[in-house]
């Protein structure tokens, strides 16, 4: 912590001298803090119990443009939204596609997967006061943003949140049609796309 405390001194300190002494505007300072905020939400990481960093990383790979192109829910009716995609991943369709408990490993055709970690809960939208640690993934449709956040207990702030920005992959059309069908398979068999 005293690494952080002394890279956030340094950098207000820096911003301060610049804005007085009249060489940056306060906008131009606040735009140069923003990399800096950045590092120090890496560097504050640290203390993040690997479990919930493992379970952002499982959230942000399937979530990548690679993953979705072999998603069904790019074959289903969806206007693209970050919320629906969320309530995807975390339905009975979408957990579908997870891979299963395990060590991160290497496959074929995707690379480095991160896999469940053991004993992790993911919740949709809000903490689930039943599970302590636990994943909660949300989407923030106006920004096109999706928001992972990891909680050691759900009566607290989470210990980690990250967000990114949603991209969908372009399909070719062959492979549309080729996951539409698989979803509408699936969903003949009451498998449900959407959670709860």
């Amino acid at each position: 912590m005293l690494r952080v405390a002394i890279v956030v001194g340094a950098a207000i300190g820096l911003l301060v001298v610049f804005v007085a002494g009249g060489l940056w505007s306060a906008h131009r300072a606040i735009g140069a803090l923003k990399p800096a905020l950045a590092t120090i939400a890496i560097a504050c990481t640290d203390s993040v119990p690997a479990d919930l960093r493992q379970g952002a990383a499982f959230i942000r790979s399937l979530t990548s443009p690679r993953q979705l192109r072999q998603s069904m829910f790019m074959g289903l009716e969806h206007s693209g939204r970050p919320l629906e995609l969320v309530s995807f991943l975390l339905s009975p369709l979408g957990a579908a596609e997870w891979p299963g408990p395990g060590p991160d490993e290497e496959m074929p055709g995707l690379g480095f997967v991160p896999r469940v970690p053991a004993g992790l809960h993911f919740s949709h939208l809000s903490p689930d006061t039943q599970f302590a640690r636990q994943i909660v993934l949300r989407g923030d449709d106006a920004r096109n943003m999706i928001i992972v956040e990891g909680y050691l207990d759900p009566m607290l702030p989470p210990a980690l949140r990250v967000e990114y920005d949603l991209h969908l992959p372009s399909l070719e059309p062959h492979e549309l049609e080729y996951l539409q069908l698989l979803a509408r398979d699936n969903e003949g068999l009451g498998i449900r796309p959407t959670a709860h």
